[in-house]
C-alpha cells in the first residue's frame, strides 16, 4: 500500500481544501522468470521488448490479464522496466476512439492554442508545475475577457512560497539548483489561501533566490476541480484548457515536430516521471485521435513548444519495488498517458468599457430583463474547412 498524497475530490464540485488522504494498492514486481528467455534478456538489456498476449499471460495475474486483454487492442503488447517499476502500454483501435461522439465533436473545433499564451521555458528548474498552473490562470482570464492579452504570471513566486521547505531538499534537482517539484493542484491551493500570484518580472531567474516584493496586487482563483478520467476532462475542454500529467518517458525529448508521442516504444527509453502540461486542443492527425499539450520547456521541442500526445495508448503499472511506490501513480485500471486532470474556477466578470457610477446596476437590470449586456467571454469556434470540389494534391519531385 501507499499513501496517495493528492486525495480524492469529489467529481463536479468545487473544491477549495483537500479531502484526507487514503491509501492505494500498489502491485509487487511479478516474476519475469516466467517469460521465454530471449524475451526476458532482451527486457534487461533494453528495458523495453513487445511481448504476445500468450506470453503475457505467462506471468501476469489472471484479474490484471483480463484488465489489459479487455480493449479493442491492436498490434502487440509492450513492457518498460527499469529494474524498479515494471508498466505494461498497448494501443487501442484508432478507428473505435475515432468513433466516439465526444472526439468527434472536439476535432472539429478550434480550441484554445491561440489563447493560451506563449510558449514558455522553465529552463533548467523542475517546476513544471509551477508554468502549467500559472498558464491556466492567465488563459482562463483571456477566455473570460478579463485581461485583453495573455498576461503570464509569476512561477519564481511560487517557487518561493508553495513549500518553502523544499527549497534546496529535492535530490531530483540539477547540481547548483534549489527548486523542487510538486503538483498543479498544490500551486492552486497556495493561491487560494494566500491571495494569488504576481505577473512575471522575470522571465530568467535563479531559485536560490527569494521573489522580490510585488507592489501590485496579486491574480487569483476563486477554487479548482479535478477529474478522475480523460472523458470528464475532455468535456471541459470545450470551456477552457485542461492541466494534466503527462507519463514522461525519455525518448519524448527527441521526436520530432510531427510525431505523436506513445510512451515507449523502442530500446533504451525510460522513465523519467510525471511532466505537468496543459491541454489546449484536440485534433485527428495521422488519422488518430491526439491531445495537443503545451510545454514550458521553450520551443526548440516538439512542434514548436508543443506535443501531440496520443488518446488511444493505455498503460497499467504491474509492478513496483517498495523503495519507488511512493513515486508512482498506482493504475487499478487501463489508464491513458495523460492524468492528473485540473483547472482553475473564476467567478470575476469583466467591466463593461465606460463603466461609471450607477454603470452596474443598469446591467443588472438589464439581465433581470433579459435584455443583452456587455458580459461575454471568448469561445471555441469551429475549425475552418475548405468546401471545394478541388483535385487531389500531388507531392513534387
Amino acid at each position: 500500500l501507499v499513501k496517495e498524497e493528492d486525495g480524492v475530490e469529489v467529481k463536479g464540485k468545487e473544491t477549495l481544501d483537500m479531502v484526507d488522504s487514503e491509501y492505494v494498492y500498489v502491485p509487487v514486481r511479478p516474476d519475469l522468470r516466467r517469460l521465454p528467455k530471449h524475451i526476458s534478456s532482451r527486457l534487461k538489456k533494453n528495458l523495453f521488448t513487445e511481448i504476445t498476449s500468450k506470453q503475457l499471460k505467462q506471468f501476469l495475474d489472471g484479474s490484471e490479464f483480463k484488465k489489459a486483454e479487455g480493449t479493442t487492442r491492436k498490434g502487440l503488447f509492450k513492457l518498460s522496466d527499469n529494474g524498479k517499476i515494471l508498466m505494461l502500454f498497448w494501443q487501442l483501435e484508432p478507428t473505435h476512439q475515432a468513433r466516439k461522439q465526444l472526439y468527434k465533436e472536439l476535432v472539429e473545433l478550434d480550441l484554445w492554442e491561440k489563447l493560451s499564451g506563449p510558449i514558455r521555458d522553465q529552463i533548467k528548474h523542475i517546476l513544471c508545475w509551477a508554468y502549467s498552473s500559472t498558464d491556466l490562470v492567465s488563459a482562463l482570464r483571456c477566455i473570460r475577457l478579463l485581461d485583453d492579452d495573455f498576461v503570464p504570471l509569476s512561477t519564481w513566486y511560487l517557487h518561493s512560497h508553495v513549500h518553502p521547505e523544499k527549497i534546496g531538499n529535492d535530490p531530483t534537482a540539477l547540481t547548483g539548483h534549489s527548486c523542487y517539484a510538486t503538483n498543479t493542484r498544490e500551486a492552486f491551493k497556495f493561491m487560494l489561501n494566500h491571495g494569488g500570484v504576481p505577473k512575471e518580472r522575470d522571465v530568467e531567474f535563479d531559485c536560490n533566490e527569494d521573489h522580490p516584493a510585488d507592489p501590485e496586487p496579486n491574480i487569483t482563483i476563486n477554487s479548482y476541480l479535478t477529474f478522475d478520467t480523460l472523458e470528464e476532462a475532455l468535456a471541459q475542454l470545450r470551456k477552457q484548457p485542461i492541466g494534466a500529467s503527462l507519463l514522461e518517458f525519455s525518448e519524448l525529448w527527441n521526436l520530432k515536430k510531427d510525431a505523436i508521442y506513445y510512451g515507449p516504444t523502442e530500446a533504451d527509453s525510460y522513465l523519467l516521471g510525471y511532466h505537468g502540461v496543459d491541454i489546449v486542443d484536440i485534433q485527428f492527425y495521422n488519422n488518430e485521435v491526439v491531445a495537443l499539450c503545451k510545454f514550458s520547456n521553450g520551443t526548440h521541442v516538439g512542434r514548436d513548444g508543443y506535443f501531440r500526445v496520443s488518446l488511444g495508448t493505455r498503460y497499467m503499472m504491474i509492478g513496483c519495488d517498495e523503495k519507488s511506490a511512493e513515486t508512482v501513480r498506482p493504475t487499478p485500471t487501463p489508464e491513458p498517458l495523460l492524468c492528473n486532470f485540473i483547472f482553475p474556477v473564476i467567478h470575476e466578470t469583466p467591466k463593461p468599457e465606460g463603466e461609471g457610477e450607477g454603470e452596474a446596476e443598469k446591467q443588472e437590470l438589464k439581465r433581470k430583463r433579459g435584455e443583452p449586456t456587455h458580459e461575454r467571454k471568448r469561445r471555441c469556434t469551429p475549425k475552418r474547412q475548405n468546401l471545394r470540389r478541388r483535385r487531389p494534391f500531388h507531392d513534387h519531385g
